[in-house]
């Protein structure tokens, strides 16, 4: 049985939805933000994880007044980011996620 956590990606812009795994998190806000707000919630629970204009990232700057409790928050799912700044510096994201950000790229460049 995969316990492994699941994800949903969204591209608002052009409206695509992706399922994603956890180690594909990272590597999809680094690449596909540029192609529109993008979101990643949780699948088993429907919490949103990541909510982008830009790069926000609606998990560690969350809409509470709770300091402290947005902190914890934000160390649970620290570990989806880990490598965000290494994904931001590669052209392509890894994976297979790498021939959707293709054909994307291809989609807008025809534009």
């Amino acid at each position: 049985m995969d316990i492994q956590k699941r994800y949903i990606g969204v591209i608002d812009k052009i409206d695509i939805m992706i399922a994603i795994k956890e180690e594909e998190v990272s590597s999809f806000i680094a690449h596909f933000g540029k192609f529109g707000d993008i979101h990643v919630w949780d699948r088993l629970t429907g919490e949103i994880i990541v909510n982008t204009k830009g790069i926000y990232l609606n998990k560690f700057y969350p809409e509470t007044r709770d300091r402290k409790y947005a902190d914890i928050k934000a160390k649970d799912i620290f570990y989806l980011f880990k490598d965000y700044k290494y994904q931001r510096k590669r052209k392509y994201p890894k994976g297979r996620l790498k021939e959707l950000y293709k054909a994307l790229e291809l989609l807008f460049i025809q534009k």
